[in-house]
């Protein structure tokens, strides 16, 4: 009988540890399970978090293309406070003013700065010349009297269109006038 109740006994302990292997199996089961599902989400989040990242290296890129634009604006724009552009708007040009005719040999520019004109003159017959801002109504004629027929004179600019008349001082006489004319904005 002691020797039942040994294997009674033995028995009872080897139901006690399946039971307990049971339970550590289908606990261990859940962890994993449980694992698993982190695992899933947390790769989820990590492949979200790669795309705003890339989003985000996008929007730095386009944003450096933007800065490095208007720092390239705000340089040219510096330029032009300070006068330190410039555009060749005629290089030795030559016109003929005929004889027994008055008038002028007459020239249209735009001009978005104010800034101001290089004008050379090169004329065969005495001459002047005046620079007309319409939109202000200003005139500056050179020489302030009289005329010339070789000289380099500088005359301010408004913004807007200015134009550039050359006037024959005689108007029975013809003349041959070659200009150079250089905006300095």
């Amino acid at each position: 009988m002691a020797e039942a109740q040994k294997g009674k006994g033995n028995k009872g302990a080897l139901i006690g540890m399946a039971v307990v292997i049971a339970v550590l199996v289908l606990s261990n089961i859940y962890t994993y399970m449980s694992f698993q599902n982190q695992i899933s989400v947390a790769r989820d989040e990590v492949i979200s978090l790669q795309n705003e990242n890339a989003n985000l290296r996008n929007t730095v890129n386009s944003l450096n293309g933007e800065n490095s634009y208007l720092k390239n604006q705000i340089s040219d724009l510096n330029s032009i406070i300070n006068l330190k552009k410039q555009e060749t708007l005629e290089k030795s040009q030559t016109i003929n003013l005929a004889s027994h005719i008055s008038g002028s040999g007459s020239f249209t520019y735009s001009t978005p700065y104010a800034g101001y004109f290089i004008i050379e003159i090169t004329a065969t017959k005495p001459v002047y010349v005046e620079v007309y801002s319409p939109k202000y109504g200003c005139t500056v004629r050179c020489p302030k009297e009289g005329a010339t027929t070789y000289w380099t004179f500088v005359a301010p600019v408004l913004p807007d269109s200015t134009w550039v008349m050359i006037y024959k001082q005689n108007w029975w006489e013809e003349a041959t006038i070659t200009f150079s004319i250089r905006y300095i904005y």
